[in-house]
């Protein structure tokens, strides 16, 4: 777990865990998880980007789940506009914003999912890495909101049940 700030992330490493979190992004989060989770079992680690994303849409849209996708996010610098600066690969239910990769995991996925956590100005972000070798790497969450910011990678593994 990393913090920056008042920025928590964590790193999912089993789908156990404990029950910390609100229950409207708790069952947000879950349902997220486990769309991921379906993706990343049935087609594997390795392929293209747009596939994962693609596959990863569709999966939410099954679960009835409301989803935007390239949701573009503008921000303020120096006074100036700068439109767009950055775009959200899925925004879940108008809250949650959720970043795909598809390439060996480093250390700037955790300061790209920290950069645009900030800036989108949401609470929570997703980061899903289908490049993982193992589905323990699969998701990164981040979270800005005091009252869920998960102390212990325990209390981050509840999103996953």
């Amino acid at each position: 777990m990393s913090k920056l700030g008042n920025l928590k992330i964590i790193e999912y490493e089993n789908d156990k865990g404990s029950e910390n979190l609100n229950p409207a992004a708790e069952n947000e989060g879950r349902t997220i998880a486990k769309a991921a989770f379906y993706v990343y079992r049935t087609l594997g680690a390795g392929l293209d980007l747009d596939i994962y994303k693609q596959c990863f849409h569709e999966e939410l849209k099954n679960r009835g789940v409301t989803v935007s996708s390239n949701v573009p996010v503008s921000i303020q610098f120096r006074n100036k506009i700068i439109d767009p600066a950055i775009y959200i690969d899925f925004l879940v239910e108008g809250e949650i914003a959720v970043f795909v990769e598809a390439e060996p995991k480093t250390p700037s996925h955790k300061m790209k999912l920290g950069s645009a956590l900030r800036l989108s100005g949401k609470t929570e972000a997703l980061l899903l890495n289908f490049h993982a070798e193992d589905p323990k790497h699969l998701i990164m969450r981040a979270t800005t909101r005091p009252d869920q910011a998960a102390t212990n990678k325990d209390a981050a593994n509840s999103l996953l049940n």
